[in-house]
């Protein structure tokens, strides 16, 4: 739910049509997450034990989520995306905020892991087939 309401929050209404595509956009929901979280986890305690998911789990999922975000053609199609990525991937907010909660204490640590999110939503990688129409036209190499 959490992530549900901070996508609502992000367009001028809950349905809201807005541009899609736009780096800003999703800096913007970026930042909210962060935001989100960090006070959630000022609310909190540190847990205990290990977190629930790796980092790259983290990072994956959040690119994913930040990208159909971007994509959606509104909140509602955002939050459904994102809920179809968590299942998908075996995910859940709970898991999002816990590894978040494991490291609230290391805010270096948080902070280098929103600079690796941010920086793979600047640098998209490449699809499959755009990889494989490379290698068929010279082998990958210009």
């Amino acid at each position: 739910m959490v992530l549900l309401s901070l996508l609502q929050r992000r367009g001028e209404g809950a349905l809201a049509p807005r541009p899609t595509g736009t780096l800003t956009d999703t800096k913007v929901l970026g930042a909210s997450l962060a935001l989100g979280t960090f006070l959630l986890l000022a609310a909190c305690g540190g847990p205990q034990g290990h977190p629930p998911i790796s980092r790259q789990d983290y990072v994956d999922t959040y690119v994913e989520i930040l990208r159909a975000s971007d994509e959606a053609g509104n909140e509602l199609d955002a939050a459904q995306a994102s809920q179809e990525i968590l299942e998908r991937r075996g995910i859940s907010e709970d898991d999002l905020l816990k590894y978040a909660r494991y490291y609230d204490n290391d805010t270096e640590y948080l902070a280098n892991v929103w600079m690796e999110i941010e920086m793979r939503l600047r640098n998209p990688e490449p699809d499959s087939t755009t990889l494989a129409d490379s290698a068929a036209v010279g082998g990958g190499r210009e």
